[in-house]
């Protein structure tokens, strides 16, 4: 656990001026933490980084699977932070693969889950829920808008 947070710090102290050798170290992290158990919410702040490092260079499917299982891990921890950046760099992934429509429909329904469970004055586990289910029923949405449109070009 200590090891895989000092590859995880090294990851982050050598980001910007190296962005393959903070690759390596959130990798070599992301090992260590898939190790021992009580450390998903270590290897969901691993998978940002690493799936950040994946848009950057334009691979966004590959983002998506490094993102996807720790959606809920930061919705069982109640991480707000934690789960709006991984919905945010998944919505970013979709657009770079070209499924903008699910992109965009994901956002939409996150900030629209968000807005419902305020209005029923919902704790912040409410939220995270509320943000979480709309964000995938707009995501699908914008899947099926987009298979129609495909479709109907055909």
């Amino acid at each position: 656990h200590r090891r895989a947070f000092s590859h995880f710090a090294m990851g982050r102290l050598v980001q910007t001026g190296d962005p393959e050798l903070a690759q390596t170290h959130f990798e070599v992290a992301e090992t260590f933490y898939a190790q021992p158990p009580g450390t998903a919410l270590h290897q969901a702040y691993s998978a940002t980084h690493l799936a950040a490092y994946e848009i950057n260079r334009g691979r966004g499917p590959q983002a998506i699977a490094l993102i996807t299982p720790h959606l809920k891990t930061a919705e069982r921890y109640e991480n707000a932070a934690l789960l709006a950046t991984l919905m945010l760099l998944r919505a970013e992934a979709l657009d770079i693969s070209g499924r903008s429509s699910e992109a965009v429909g994901g956002c939409i329904g996150a900030l629209l889950g968000v807005l419902v469970a305020r209005r029923r004055n919902g704790a912040l586990a409410d939220i995270l829920q509320y943000a979480f289910v709309y964000f995938l029923i707009f995501a699908l949405l914008g899947l099926f808008v987009t298979i129609f449109v495909h479709r109907a070009a055909m």
